[in-house]
């Protein structure tokens, strides 16, 4: 794929999405792209543009993966507007890995949706260990202050989570099913009780997990 152009790499998509995925009848219902710490690298920009391009031909939206730590949505924002795509196709991951509220608020003005889905990742560090990450409870907290702010409707609260992996090593999934015994209910057992003491209502709960997916993948 790296010696791929932005123009072959956009046929790429667009075929398997108008004509199936290698060979099969399955069409894929979204594209994802992702960057990482490493930032946006010569060949993860062609596939950036490409998604954009992909994704304009075919009304087909884009997730991403980002690091927030290091505000690489920003930089997807850019190659994405620079390639005209509209920004409300588009849901940026792994938001809530940072509490940076200008970030946060910064990506949404601009239309984005953002993917609060790493909430597991916050589970409390192990007694007499320093926490490596934001807390769930931190996440969640953050999350109600951007519904506070009015961006309700540009909220997915999602769970990015294992079911299993093959390229981890011996002993990776038992000990993240210790750490997080709910796995992919993790949402529905700990952060909506948790949001709904902070004062976030049904409706708005409703609205960040069903109303706003819904509206993006049914084609806005």
């Amino acid at each position: 794929m790296a010696a791929r152009t932005v123009e072959e790499l956009t046929e790429f998509f667009i075929f398997e999405i108008e004509r199936g995925i290698e060979g099969t009848d399955i069409k894929p219902g979204v594209i994802k792209v992702a960057t990482d710490h490493e930032g946006v690298t010569p060949f993860l920009e062609k596939a950036l543009r490409a998604a954009a391009r992909a994704s304009k031909a075919t009304d087909v939206p884009v997730t991403t993966h980002t690091y927030a730590a290091d505000r690489i949505g920003e930089k997807q924002a850019h190659i994405f507007e620079d390639e005209g795509l509209n920004s409300a196709m588009v849901c940026l991951g792994h938001c809530d890995d940072t509490d940076d509220m200008n970030y946060l608020t910064g990506l949404l003005k601009r239309g984005y949706t953002i993917g609060m889905d790493h909430m597991p990742w916050g589970i409390e560090a192990p007694e007499g260990e320093e926490p490596k990450a934001l807390t769930w409870q931190q996440r969640a907290k953050c999350l109600k202050k951007l519904i506070d702010a009015g961006f309700c409707s540009r909220i997915f609260l999602s769970n990015d989570w294992y079911f299993g992996i093959s390229m981890a090593p011996a002993g990776f999934m038992e000990a993240k099913e210790k750490a997080n015994p709910d796995g992919i209910l993790f949402n529905n057992r700990k952060t909506i009780p948790y949001l709904k003491t902070l004062g976030v209502t049904d409706q708005e709960i409703r609205m960040i997990t069903v109303e706003n997916p819904r509206r993006f993948f049914g084609g806005l």
